[in-house]
Formats: structure tokens, C-alpha cells, sequence
């Protein structure tokens, strides 16, 4: 069974103050710790990068901007828990979440071995 980490109790928040709390984390872990989400170690190892970029992905509502502190830590923690849980489930080459990778996952479809290749009229 993998280990979970279970993270400790976030700072206190003072209105107005999660931006700038936020602003002062410097690693996903931290980022996990101040949310309260709890996490295998090696999941998040594994997946780091493409978590945060799916976090990303999913803090682009325009709605969020509109939030209060309490009803934003909410938001933000609903949408890491999402982001962690996509890579529970599945790959970071299942989720397709860099561009780049998924344009060489492309070109490597369209390969073609020099073995499956017939001569002109053969």
C-alpha cells in the first residue's frame, strides 16, 4: 500500500492574505502541506511537474479572480486534489498534459521500420 503523507495544518489565513501566503511556497510539497491534501511520495515524484501544470490548467477559471480568501482555499484545494487524483489514476504520458510530449507520442505513431518497407512494384 503506498504510503500517504498526510500534510500538517495550513498557516493561519488572514483576510486578504492567501495570494501573498501562496506567493511564499516553494515547492510542491509545500503546496500540498498548506492545502491539507495528503499524497504518496511517489506518486508525486513521478508526476510533479505534470500535477502542477494540470493544477494550472485548472485554475484558469475566470471566476476564481472573484473569490473571497476561505471560499479560494476551497477552490484551490478542490482543483489540487483533482489535479493529484488525474495521476493516481492514470500516466503523465496517459494525461498528455505537456505539448511537447504529446507531439513526440504523435511522431512515434507515424513511424515507419526500414524492415516495412517493399521495394516499388514488389
Amino acid at each position: 500500500m503506498p504510503t500517504q503523507t498526510a500534510a500538517p495544518t495550513s498557516p493561519a489565513r488572514e483576510p486578504g492574505a492567501l495570494r501573498a501566503q501562496l506567493d511564499a511556497l516553494s515547492s510542491a510539497e509545500d503546496l500540498f502541506a498548506f492545502f491539507e491534501v495528503a499524497y504518496d511520495e511517489r506518486v508525486l515524484q513521478v508526476a510533479r511537474l505534470h500535477i502542477l501544470k494540470r493544477l494550472n490548467q485548472y485554475l484558469s477559471d475566470a471566476e476564481l479572480a472573484s473569490l473571497a480568501d476561505d471560499e479560494l482555499f476551497d477552490a484551490f484545494r478542490a482543483r489540487l486534489e483533482r489535479a493529484y487524483a488525474d495521476f493516481v489514476a492514470s500516466s503523465p504520458r496517459e494525461q498528455h498534459v505537456f505539448a511537447a510530449l504529446e507531439r513526440r507520442a504523435q511522431a512515434n505513431r507515424a513511424f515507419v521500420g526500414l524492415d516495412e518497407l517493399r521495394p516499388p512494384n514488389a
